[in-house]
C-alpha cells in the first residue's frame, strides 16, 4: 500500500507536517505487521525499507556513522589546491568543513545514516526575454526540500516509536542539527553528498554534484542519524558516467570546477561576485538564483526518468519579472547585476534610485556596474554624478572603474564605426 502521490508532492512544509501526523498512524501498522524473523538490525532495516517504499521515496541508502575517509583525503587535496591559489580564507574554512565528514564528531552517539533523494523537475528549454526576466535554477521553482524532508522525517518518527533516538539532517522550529553546530546552511552539519555517496544512491561527478542512475544529478537530497543499528548499503562500483567527459568543466561560466570533482564554492555562480569582478559578474547572466549550467550540459542528464507531473513545470515557472521587484523596492546584489546584464535602459531610473540612493555601500557598488552594463547615456551620467559625491574610496575606485570600462567600450564603438 502506497501514499497517493499527490498527497506528498507539492504540499507546503505545515500542510505536510499535518498530513503526516494522520498518515503515520495509518499506514505505520503495515510496518508493524510485518515478520520479525532475523536479527534485530535486519528486521529495522527491513522495516524502514518497506516505509520508505510506503512514502515514495523513489531513492534512499543507509550507510555507517563511520568516518567518510575516501572524502577527507579528497577535501585535503583541495585545501592543498586552494593554499598553492593563495585562496588561504577559503582552505581555512574548508579546514574546519572536515568535522563534517565525521559523524561521531556530531553525535557521538551515532550508529547509522539514512539519505534520501528526490527527484526535481529540469529546467524547461523555452526562451525568454532576458530584457525583461531573470531566471531561477530548477530547484528553487518549487520546495523540494521541503517534501523530501517531510518524508525522510517519516521514517524518523518511526524509528524513534521502536525506541531508538534520531538526529534530523535539517533544522526546523528550532530543532535538529542547528542546536548542536552553529553551521550557515541547515544541511551544513555533514556534507550529504558523501553520505548519499556511500549509501549507494550515486556517485560524485565531476560537477561535484551527486549523480545518479535514475535521475542524474536532478536531486535533492536529506538525511538523517540515529542510534539504531541498522544494515548499511553497499557504495555503487563499476560506473562512472563522467569518466571520458568534462562538459562540466568546460562550460562552467564562473571557472569554479577543477581538476576531476573539485569545486571553488565561492568561484560558483550560486554566489555573488565581488562589485569589482566586472567579467565574471556579466557571466552571471539572468541567474537570479542558483545556476544549472553545469547540469544543463551533463550527458548523464539528458535522458533521465522523472515524474510525469514532476516534469510538467512550465517554462514560466522559473521566470521572475524585473520590474515587480523594483516596484516593491528589492535591490539586492543579484537583482542588481541581472538588471545590468539584461541591458535595458528602463532600469536605469530604478538602479540610480534603489542603488546609488542607498546609504549601502555595497548596493551603490552592484547598481555601478549594472548601469555601466547598461552603457546608455544615462546610465553612464548618473555613475559621474554618484562618483563626484562618493565617500567610500573603495565604492568610489569600482565606479571609477566602471566608468574607464564605459569609455573603453564608446571608443571601440566608434572605431568600428
Amino acid at each position: 500500500m502506497k501514499v497517493p502521490r499527490e498527497d506528498l508532492l507539492h504540499v507546503n512544509l505545515p500542510d505536510a507536517e499535518n498530513m503526516l501526523h494522520l498518515v503515520h498512524r495509518k499506514y505505520f501498522q503495515h510496518v508493524y505487521a510485518m515478520p520479525k524473523e532475523g536479527p534485530p538490525a535486519e528486521v529495522l532495516t527491513k522495516q524502514v525499507k518497506r516505509l520508505s517504499r510506503i512514502c515514495n521515496m523513489d531513492l534512499i541508502g543507509i550507510t555507517s556513522a563511520d568516518p567518510f575517509d575516501e572524502d577527507i583525503r579528497r577535501v585535503d587535496e583541495i585545501i592543498k589546491d586552494l593554499t598553492k591559489m593563495g585562496r588561504d580564507e577559503e582552505a581555512r574554512r574548508l579546514e574546519l568543513r572536515k568535522r563534517a565528514l565525521v559523524p561521531t564528531s556530531i553525535w557521538g552517539e551515532a550508529k547509522s545514516i539514512i539519505v534520501a533523494a528526490q527527484p526535481y523537475a529540469p529546467p524547461a528549454k523555452n526562451s525568454f526575454d532576458k530584457k525583461k526576466y531573470g531566471r531561477m535554477a530548477a530547484v528553487y521553482v518549487r520546495d523540494y526540500y521541503a517534501l523530501v524532508d517531510s518524508k525522510i522525517d517519516m521514517l524518523g518518527r518511526f524509528i524513534e516509536t521502536m525506541g531508538y533516538r534520531v538526529l534530523r539532517g535539517y533544522a526546523r522550529d528550532g530543532e535538529g542539527f542547528s542546536e548542536l553546530t552553529p553551521m550557515d546552511h541547515r544541511r551544513g552539519c555533514l556534507m550529504v553528498r558523501p553520505v548519499a555517496r556511500r549509501a549507494g544512491l550515486g556517485v560524485i561527478g565531476k560537477n561535484t554534484l551527486l549523480i545518479t542512475k535514475p535521475y542524474g544529478s536532478w536531486v535533492v537530497l536529506s538525511f538523517l542519524m540515529t542510534d539504531a543499528p541498522l544494515i548499511p548499503d553497499e557504495p555503487l562500483k563499476g560506473w562512472d558516467p563522467c569518466r571520458a567527459c568534462d562538459a562540466c568543466l568546460k562550460a562552467c561560466p564562473g571557472k569554479a570546477l577543477f581538476d576531476e570533482r573539485k569545486l571553488i564554492y565561492s568561484d560558483c555562480l550560486n554566489v555573488t561576485p565581488a562589485a569589482q569582478d566586472h567579467e565574471r559578474l556579466a557571466k552571471v547572466g539572468q541567474y537570479l538564483w542558483g545556476c544549472d549550467v553545469c547540469q544543463e550540459v551533463c550527458p548523464a542528464n539528458r535522458e533521465v526518468e522523472h515524474d510525469v507531473r514532476e516534469s510538467a513545470v512550465r517554462a514560466e515557472e522559473a521566470l521572475i519579472p524585473l520590474r515587480p521587484l523594483m516596484e516593491m523596492g528589492i535591490m539586492n546584489p543579484k537583482v542588481a547585476v541581472v538588471a545590468g546584464n539584461s541591458g535595458n535602459p528602463e532600469f536605469v531610473d530604478d538602479l540610480v534610485r534603489l542603488g546609488l540612493g542607498s546609504d549601502r555601500p555595497n548596493k551603490r557598488a552592484y547598481a555601478a556596474w549594472a548601469l555601466g552594463r547598461i552603457g546608455s547615456p544615462e546610465a553612464v551620467a548618473a555613475i559621474h554624478q554618484a562618483a563626484s559625491r562618493e565617500e567610500d574610496p573603495e565604492i568610489k575606485k569600482i565606479m571609477e572603474e566602471v566608468l574607464t570600462r564605459c569609455s573603453g567600450s564608446a571608443s571601440e564603438q566608434e572605431t568600428e564605426g
